[in-house]
């Protein structure tokens, strides 16, 4: 039970972390909007205490973002600079609110490391099995652990689980996709595929770290970003992953992967000991690296092979700020 009190408490500190955000958010942009209430109209609406008073606008709400939460606000009418947290505003006449509030997010915002778990998993658990490293972690990513988009049958939960050995947690058990036709088709990828994309930050550096099934996942990914066809990844972690058998992915690993890559797998796994060195084959030689750490189908905590993965997020984080220096 220890493993999921756990995760159970994880979650409500993330809930409170946001909660907190969101309200620091409020109170700054009403009291900006105090100051800046000179040009705006009679119509100017209250909310209740602790929310934000805007003109009314039959417009579209507008998103921007803080450090870890996302804010829907109603587009003005008028100009407006409304400062944010952890954002640099600049006042520019705009009829459109969002693009007022310029949030500057390569220095102001925490780079996003999304996590993505292993078949029959849950975002939580791989949070779990992942423990002092992710908490090492935590501090510097905005570190996100969706679930897959597709639950997985208990009885398949308790084969799989019967093949490896081990006695299969409670439900929910899900899976990024379903391998049908002796696996030469992945059927409902295309939704994982789109999962992903829409929890990518829209200026923020951003990482994905895969595990079994989810670096399978994360590979496919950083194949379809070096084509041009997925955002812009700075890099992948796969620990214990391998190469897609789906026919239709299969082939975007021809060629070379243009994008940075720590490939990682144990010792004693009996899962990855072939596939992971051979989905590292298929990443140019140049940006890709190797670890193998005396453990088996799991993701280290401590010790050499955490700190090699620790130590590989932040080259590529320097890298993205030396590149975003060049460019300013």
């Amino acid at each position: 039970m220890r493993p999921r009190l756990r995760a159970l408490r994880l979650r409500d500190q993330h809930r409170r972390r946001l909660q907190n955000d969101i309200e620091f958010a409020a109170s700054r942009c009403e009291r900006a909007l105090t100051k800046l209430a000179t040009p705006m109209q009679e119509d100017t609406r209250r909310s209740k205490k602790g929310a934000i008073s805007f003109p009314q606008s039959t417009s579209q709400p507008a998103l921007f973002r803080s450090q870890s939460a996302v804010i829907t606000v109603p587009t003005l009418s008028a100009s407006y600079a409304v400062p944010t947290p952890n954002c640099r505003c600049s006042r520019e006449t705009r009829s459109d609110y969002a693009a007022v509030v310029s949030l500057h997010a390569h220095s102001h915002m925490l780079p996003t490391l999304i996590a993505l778990h292993g078949y029959t998993m849950t975002g939580a658990r791989l949070r779990s099995l992942g423990g002092a490293l992710f908490d090492e972690l935590e501090p510097h990513f905005n570190l996100l652990f969706p679930d897959a988009p597709h639950l997985c049958p208990p009885e398949a939960a308790r084969d799989a689980f019967a093949t490896w050995g081990m006695i299969p947690p409670d439900p929910p058990h899900f899976r990024w996709w379903r391998s049908i036709d002796d696996g030469q088709v992945y059927e409902g990828w295309e939704t994982a595929c789109a999962q992903i994309r829409a929890l990518l930050p829209a200026q923020a550096p951003a990482i994905v770290l895969g595990f079994s099934q989810g670096a399978v996942l994360a590979a496919t990914l950083a194949a379809l970003s070096a084509r041009g066809n997925f955002p812009k990844l700075e890099g992948v972690v796969l620990i214990a992953g391998g190469v897609p058998r789906a026919h239709d992915l299969s082939q975007l690993f021809k060629d070379p992967i243009a994008v940075p890559s720590l490939h990682v797998w144990g010792e004693r796994d009996p899962l990855a000991h072939n596939s992971a060195p051979r989905l590292a084959e298929c990443f140019h030689e140049a940006q890709r690296q190797t670890l193998t750490w005396p453990g088996s189908h799991a993701i280290p905590q401590r010790g050499p092979a955490a700190n090699t993965i620790t130590r590989f997020l932040h080259e590529r984080l320097s890298s993205f700020d030396s590149a975003s220096r060049e460019t300013t």
